[in-house]
């Protein structure tokens, strides 16, 4: 099955791409592995007996996702949290008036 140029771009597998869609839709929140999963559409509450395993393999795609520094991660209390980097705005450096190029006499 052919893949997108993007994903060709960028070397993500199909998952990592699908998480990193989810990220990129709710650029201003951050999500556990758990929520991830569940935007994804991966895992569902009731999958209580698997949600371990899955979470494993939804932890290797972001590990990828994060050395590749396309998802960023924090820890908040006892859970890690995967987000989008927010990107900072660049700054400009201040602005000096122009010098008349005369020295100034005393």
């Amino acid at each position: 099955m052919p893949i997108s140029r993007g994903q060709f771009d960028r070397g993500l597998s199909f998952q990592q791409l699908q998480i990193l869609r989810f990220l990129e839709g709710h650029r201003d929140r951050a999500f556990s592995l758990l929520e991830i999963g569940e935007g994804i559409h991966l895992t569902t509450p009731e999958d209580a007996a698997q949600v371990a395993d899955l979470q494993t393999e939804i932890l290797h795609h972001i590990e990828h996702l994060v050395r590749k520094e396309l998802v960023k991660i924090a820890k908040v209390g006892k859970e890690y949290y995967y987000a989008i980097p927010v990107e900072e705005p660049e700054t400009k450096p201040e602005a000096k008036p122009p010098s008349s190029g005369r020295a100034s006499r005393q």
